[in-house]
């Protein structure tokens, strides 16, 4: 007679991130958070593709690191980033990953991939709300600067524009966010 293995799947604290708020309101919010976790949890000479899970209120219920990759490239694929995701339970999802260069400029395969992995969510009814690439004291949201898709996720959240354009004492470039404050 065959057996078959029963397992059981656990979301494991492994650590904690003070943060002033929980709660995400514009992409700036989201940067910060991501530019904390990247320098206390991660090599920052190497690409690193960070998961931000949300519940329905925009607020942070977990946060994790889904790949680390090389030093300009980290590939990563739909089934890694919702399984997270549906660990953690989350309503929607905002991505992150650096560019050790300093140049948050997105590359196409960027772009490509938060096209996949936008497609993957709203199959699962997890919404991709934004990715944000994050280089030496900036950032770009792929959202605000027009690279991703709007969907119709129930929902989903769109980064309002009259947010996006208060950052209060950041350097405006037509690409890229300054996080310096």
């Amino acid at each position: 007679m065959d057996t078959i293995s029963i397992y059981q799947v656990k979301l494991q604290k492994v650590g904690s991130l003070p943060v002033a708020t929980r709660s995400i309101y514009k992409p700036a919010d989201a940067a910060a958070i991501f530019q904390a976790y990247l320098e206390q949890h991660c090599h920052t000479d190497r690409e690193n593709i960070i998961g931000m899970y949300l519940n329905t209120k925009n607020q942070v219920v977990g946060m994790s690191t889904i790949h680390t990759g090389s030093l300009n490239v980290s590939l990563i694929n739909p089934r890694e980033v919702f399984t997270e995701a549906v660990l953690h339970k989350a309503a929607s999802v905002i991505l992150c990953h650096n560019h050790p260069s300093g140049n948050p400029s997105p590359s196409r395969e960027d772009i490509q991939i938060t096209s996949s992995l936008q497609q993957a969510g709203e199959v699962l009814d997890i919404p991709v709300l934004d990715h944000i690439i994050l280089g030496h004291n900036q950032f770009l949201s792929l959202k605000e600067k027009g690279y991703m898709e709007q969907t119709q996720s129930k929902g989903e959240w769109v980064w309002e524009s009259q947010e996006t354009e208060r950052y209060d004492g950041f350097r405006r470039n037509p690409l890229v966010q300054s996080m310096e404050r």
